[in-house]
């Protein structure tokens, strides 16, 4: 994994790119690499909605300053499209995001 994570630094110091973000990187390997990157990932695309909200590794990243991108996060995991939509357009209405508190947003 290091090879590759300064390879990629490499491609940002010769200008081939602005930023560098990793996949369903979970907290132990994203230690891993701020232990030894020069740059530090922007963003770590990772599957989360309604039923899977990972907390622990939505705070570490806002700890370490890195972006998370959410994937997949209406109808996933057998959730039906239609009861995410709810969610979504109730929490528009209460201007708060679906994962905050899926409780106050069924009411």
């Amino acid at each position: 994994m290091r090879g590759t994570w300064e390879a990629l630094e490499e491609c940002c110091r010769l200008g081939l790119a602005k930023y560098i973000g990793v996949s369903n990187f979970p907290c132990t390997k994203l230690s891993q690499i701020l232990h030894y990157a020069t740059i530090p990932p922007a963003v770590n695309q990772v599957e989360m909605h309604v039923a899977w909200r990972q907390e622990k590794m939505l705070e570490f990243c806002k700890e370490k300053g890195i972006y998370v991108s959410a994937w997949s996060p209406l109808g996933a995991n057998g959730i039906p499209l239609w009861a995410t939509s709810m969610l979504l357009c109730k929490a528009l209405s209460l201007k708060t995001l679906p994962f905050t508190n899926t409780r106050a947003l069924l009411r």
